[in-house]
Order: C-alpha cells, then structure tokens, then sequence
C-alpha cells in the first residue's frame, strides 16, 4: 500500500520521502523520479531518527506524512484499490 501510494504521488509530479525496510526496496524507490527514499523501520529507533535528519537536510520542504506501516498486520476491511488511490489524491 505504502509503494503504490509513494508511486501515485510522484507520478502525479508530487515529490514524495519514502521509508522502505530493506536497502533493496530503498535503492528501487530511488530511481523513480520525485521520490528520495530512506531506510527506515519504525521499530528501531535510530532508524527513526536518520529517516528524520534526512528530510530536514533535503530542500524540500514536508507537507504530509502518511504511515503504512502495521497495515495488514490483522483483518482489513476490503476496499477495491481504486478507491484507495482516489482517497489519497483528491
């Protein structure tokens, strides 16, 4: 959910910070026009505090702040995928 939303933003020309667990999944959202990924999991905290420092030294200034993270970890209402793009944009 996190990826799509991340995509939807910066293809739409919106520049998007993204977190990602892994340096695999950081390194394939840095190639993606108007996305700076950093690594980040929200449950180690000096991962936290890097994602932080690294947005506060971008020129960018931060807008929102969408968290994925925990999602799917239990029942999810099901919601077609269109109409979760369409929250996220309007």
């Amino acid at each position: 959910m996190g990826r799509y939303l991340t995509k939807t933003l910066a293809s739409g020309g919106y520049h998007a910070y993204a977190g990602a667990r892994t340096d695999r999944e950081t390194a394939e959202l840095n190639v993606i026009k108007n996305i700076d990924a950093e690594r980040l999991d929200v449950t180690i905290q000096d991962l936290i505090h890097a994602a932080v420092a690294f947005v506060k030294k971008q020129d960018n200034s931060l807008y929102a702040l969408v968290s994925t993270a925990g999602i799917g970890g239990g029942p999810v209402p099901p919601t077609p995928i269109e109409d979760q793009s369409s929250l996220c944009i309007e």
